[in-house]
């Protein structure tokens, strides 16, 4: 009896008629009514999401319960789908849509919580197909192009049918001069009419192909022009090769500053009956009384014995 009424649900399901707006439809099965909560023409003893619109009955997982009714169809921890009913549309047992879908996952049959989705078209990287060739962006070798056979001769992860220089490996498509043609392909990538393999600067033009110091590096594309760096290292990455490395400027010295003698001052000697050099090694104005009067002594004495001698 169950077989009969699934084969009878799926026959049958356009004919349901919708008893009340928003509330349940009908469906007949062998001229009996069923009830069909979400009027998707499933009636609700064998649908598998019984309140909720479903009529492809989809169940990924293989649960028993549609996919519609799983809010992490994916396990991925974000929300399958977020929907309301659409007020302007009857409620039918077709399978037009009646729902106002207002957001969800962007990938709900494959895992990816980050929701990424590099072009912006709501549907996610982990099962967005661009070009529509049957390959999802993520793993399609050209996502922009649409490329069914999926071919990469040099296995550079870029597919023949997009890739700039098909023969030789160059994930990056690096194209200086937007020729079409990869750098690695270009006979000339500068366009300085030296052949790539035969120029001492392959991505800055230099005809003259002048090598100062010889290390087969040209002085237009040479960190250290007048000395040998064939590996050209720049450990700062300033530009200048660590073998011309320039020297720091040396930090200036402050220049001294100037002494300024101040006078002496005088000291009183307290009970002296004068004054006294504040100064005993450095001469200044300031001298005793004492030391005066023995000055005039000792010259009155070395006149008075120059006397005596002439006599």
């Amino acid at each position: 009896m169950k077989r009969f009424l699934i084969a009878s649900t799926i026959v049958l399901a356009l004919a349901a008629v919708p008893t009340a707006a928003f509330a349940f439809c009908m469906v007949k099965v062998g001229g009996i009514d069923y009830v069909d909560m979400d009027c998707d023409g499933v009636i609700d003893n064998v649908d598998n999401c019984d309140t909720v619109l479903n009529c492809d009955q989809l169940d990924s997982d293989n649960d028993g319960v549609g996919d519609a009714c799983q809010d992490h169809i994916d396990n991925d921890g974000v929300v399958d789908l977020i929907y309301d009913q659409d007020p302007n549309i009857n409620h039918t047992s077709s399978c037009d849509l009646r729902v106002i879908i207002l957001g969800g996952d962007n990938c709900p049959r494959d895992a990816n919580a980050d929701q990424s989705d590099m072009d912006g078209d709501g549907i996610g990287d982990a099962c967005d197909d661009g070009d529509n060739d049957g390959f999802i962006d993520a793993i399609d070798t050209c996502p922009e192009l649409y490329d069914t056979e999926q071919a990469d001769y040099d296995n550079d992860g870029v597919g023949d049918s997009c890739d700039n220089c098909i023969i030789i490996d160059n994930p990056g498509q690096e194209d200086v001069d937007g020729d079409g043609i990869g750098d690695v392909c270009g006979p000339d990538v500068d366009n300085d009419t030296i052949v790539n393999l035969m120029d001492n600067c392959v991505y800055t033009p230099n005809t003259d192909q002048t090598d100062t110091d010889g290390d087969e590096i040209g002085d237009a594309c040479d960190n250290c022009p007048f000395d040998e760096n064939e590996d050209q290292t720049d450990t700062d990455e300033d530009g200048f090769g660590d073998v011309c490395q320039p020297e720091p400027e040396p930090e200036p010295v402050p220049e001294p500053e100037p002494v300024i003698n101040e006078p002496a001052e005088e000291i009183v000697i307290s009970g002296s009956g004068g004054t006294q050099n504040n100064c005993s090694l450095t001469p200044n104005a300031v001298a005793s009384i004492e030391g005066l009067v023995g000055m005039a002594l000792l010259a009155m004495g070395l006149f008075g014995l120059a006397v005596r001698r002439k006599q």
